[in-house]
């Protein structure tokens, strides 16, 4: 995990860095992607083998319990979008 916080600060950096360069952009944005890879198979595996000893119920919640992450994050996301929208548009962009 440290590593992930130091590569996307890293390519943070990198995107507001003048002048801009793409090819650091990009790698950075490689390395973030593939340990971002990483971490999804560290929890794919143990998150498997849990889903195998549940309960038909206990799957059902689960799964509920992600969609209703996934509504927030989605109105969270429009949330934001709308009040960047809205700012942009008073500039005159």
């Amino acid at each position: 995990m440290k590593q992930y916080a130091q590569e996307r600060r890293a390519l943070r950096t990198a995107i507001h860095a003048a002048p801009v360069k793409d090819d650091a952009i990009r790698a950075h944005a490689g390395r973030v992607a593939q340990i971002e890879a990483d971490l999804a198979l560290r929890r794919a595996h143990p998150a498997e083998r849990i889903g195998a000893i549940l309960a038909p119920e206990q799957t059902r919640r689960l799964k509920e319990i992600a969609a209703e992450v996934d509504s927030r994050v989605d109105a969270m996301i429009e949330s934001i979008s709308n009040r960047i929208g809205g700012q942009q548009a008073g500039r005159g962009d």
